[in-house]
């Protein structure tokens, strides 16, 4: 069973190997189930996302996300310190603009502008950040020796933004503006550069993460307080 997807990464169609469409699912803005036709059982739907235990539930890693009430069932891990008043609602009640396969941090729109499945790790653009940061979050946040820097970046696995420019020169992965860091919790990537390298879109948001922290090293003094914060994580620096 091979899917298609929607704008928004939910399963759309169910096609065999001869390319004859078997399921077909769709929804309204928040994920409320339309119409659905299925020749083969297959969990996933809106936004690519398994049910949950219940009907009207889908399982969003973190948190258990209910369509028809458009909110998670749980609050956010951070509370208050997510930057959002309310702690339940989804993707800041602009669910075509941000998806949050994770509960936690969100991937913009803006990473869905290319929607070309890559051959060799059958992933898009979007699914790409989403899986290679998520794995960062859960697996290497103890590379980032500096505990304040740790601790900032633990907050953006938990509730930060990730943004995609397309029209970056090719040695550019991402960038934030020094004057905006300090105010922002969204890593702005370069879709067009990231490619398909194993680890590159998840090291790339850590990268721009650690900027809106207010840590601007590359590693190469005197611009840095701590020269080697991020082994792995900027070229430059290594164990």
């Amino acid at each position: 069973m091979f899917d298609g997807v929607d704008g928004l990464g939910s399963v759309a169609v169910g096609s065999d190997t001869a390319g004859n469409v078997q399921n077909s699912y769709s929804y309204d803005t928040w994920g409320v189930g339309r119409s659905s036709s299925e020749s083969f059982s297959q969990p996933f739907r809106y936004t690519a996302r398994e049910k949950g235990d219940a009907l009207d539930q889908w399982f969003y890693r973190a948190r258990v996300y209910t369509p028809t009430a458009g909110r998670f069932l749980s609050e956010d891990p951070l509370g208050f310190d997510s930057g959002d008043f309310n702690v339940y609602r989804y993707n800041f009640n602009a669910p075509t603009e941000f998806r949050d396969p994770l509960g936690l941090f969100s991937v913009g729109k803006s990473c869905d502008c290319d929607k070309t499945v890559d051959p060799f790790d059958k992933k898009t653009t979007s699914q790409r950040i989403a899986s290679e940061t998520s794995s960062f979050c859960n697996k290497n946040l103890a590379s980032i020796r500096d505990p304040r820097a740790r601790a900032c970046v633990a907050k953006r696995c938990q509730s930060g933004n990730v943004e995609c420019k397309w029209n970056c020169p090719e040695n550019m992965f991402g960038g934030v503006p020094i004057l905006l860091a300090p105010f922002t919790s969204t890593a702005t990537v370069c879709g067009n550069t990231l490619g398909a390298a194993p680890g590159v879109a998840g090291h790339t948001v850590i990268h721009e993460w650690l900027h809106t922290c207010g840590w601007w090293s590359h590693g190469t003094p005197p611009w840095s307080k701590y020269p080697r914060t991020v082994p792995g994580v900027w070229p430059e620096i290594s164990d």
